[in-house]
């Protein structure tokens, strides 16, 4: 019992740094987490009036409202590179303006948390070819969804080609070059997707 009690001191020590290891942690995640959104809403007009109104193209309901704001953090948190922060703002004005809808915002502005930068700028790289090969960053791209791929079967065993597809264009014209977005237009093939939807 007595060593027992001789112990407990030497083992509270490690415990108290344990704590202020945590919450020195959770400032620091904070303190970017902040930056974060800082730098996004920066990045937006001038118009702050404006910006009040956006809510309302969110949701009506106040209970939609909260969860769409914490879907909204939650994303701009989970990415990790300046350039992507960037684009999110691009996308969040496009969205504001009305260039795209709820459901595409949130599904181009999921792939910034999922991808890489450089891999990313790659579409760039690809606009208007048709079944481009294999790499690595196309794979990326397939993976969240911004490029279609075909397996192609011949003597000498298989290949996968990519495409892009109507969410790659859309993150072309709306995230990565809003600026000149007009010059990213959809293709025949893509352009019967939109109208469908």
């Amino acid at each position: 019992v007595i060593l027992a009690e001789g112990a407990l001191p030497e083992i509270a020590l490690p415990l108290n740094a344990a704590a202020v290891a945590v919450q020195t942690y959770k400032g620091y995640a904070d303190k970017v987490l902040l930056s974060k959104l800082y730098k996004v809403l920066n990045n937006q007009d001038s118009d702050f009036d404006e910006w009040l109104k956006l809510s309302e193209k969110f949701d009506k309901s106040d209970k939609n409202y909260k969860k769409t704001v914490c879907k909204l953090v939650y994303t701009i948190n989970a990415i990790n590179e300046e350039e992507l922060l960037d684009i999110y703002s691009n996308l969040l004005r496009a969205y504001k303006l009305g260039l795209i809808c709820k459901q595409r915002f949130f599904k181009l502005t999921w792939a910034l948390s999922n991808i890489y930068s450089e891999d990313l700028f790659e579409l760039k790289n690809i606009y208007k070819e048709k079944d481009v090969p294999e790499t690595r960053e196309r794979i990326s791209l397939r993976n969240v969804n911004l490029l279609d791929s075909d397996i192609a079967t011949g003597c000498g065993g298989s290949s996968a080609y990519y495409t892009i597809n109507s969410l790659g264009i859309d993150m072309l014209q709306y995230g990565i070059d809003l600026a000149n977005a007009d010059k990213y237009k959809p293709f025949r093939k893509e352009m019967s997707l939109v109208d469908k939807k």
